[in-house]
């Protein structure tokens, strides 16, 4: 399979029999303080890029420095933490196309059922070869878990592969575990 040798990663295959809190000590394993020294980082991290598609994922403040966002040629935004900040539409102008979702980051938010409209924004990017500016608040949880459940239904991958993969590129992610259970879900619905 070519996007299987393109990304290094093997056949997909069944997820072992996990507990959320097993997966996330299995795979996102940082601490408190080293979150708060990586989310300092000035730049989003570039999870893919295919031709002109990039993908990034970062933080409000990679949300807000517009001479960041003009230099990376970002045209997509995409803010799963809408209604925390005034990050909106107008401050982008009309050369940006901008969804903002009012996600919780919170264990007992639903966030599965936004997996649609995002995964159907980034498809759009990807389609358009434009790149993309996935945040929440610190980059971390909301829109990692996003950006997990892009790669598991556009790319194929099981959750496990998509997880080590988004890890490998931005290592602060560190979904909360009740979004974690929602990609567990997602993936048998796949």
């Amino acid at each position: 399979m070519a996007l299987a040798r393109f990304f290094g990663f093997r056949p997909k295959k069944a997820a072992e029999k996990l507990t959320p809190e097993e997966f996330r000590d299995k795979y996102f394993q940082m601490t408190a303080e080293d979150i708060r020294t990586l989310t300092q980082h000035n730049q989003p991290s570039c999870i893919i890029e295919e031709g002109n598609f990039k993908l990034y994922l970062g933080n409000i403040r990679h949300a807000t420095d517009f001479t960041m966002i003009q230099d990376l040629g970002i045209v997509y935004i995409l803010n799963t933490a809408y209604s925390e900040r005034d990050v909106n539409e107008e401050m982008y102008g009309p050369e940006r196309k901008f969804l903002g979702l009012s996600m919780e980051d919170d264990s007992s938010y639903d966030i599965s059922k936004d997996f649609s409209r995002c995964i159907e924004f980034i498809k759009t990017a990807h389609a358009q070869q434009q790149p993309i500016l996935i945040h929440c608040m610190a980059g971390v949880s909301r829109s990692a878990t996003v950006t997990i459940a892009f790669f598991m239904q556009q790319k194929k991958m099981s959750l496990e592969q998509a997880a080590e993969y988004v890890f490998q590129k931005r290592p602060i992610i560190f979904p909360n575990i009740g979004f974690i259970k929602h990609l567990m879900e997602f993936e048998k619905n796949l």
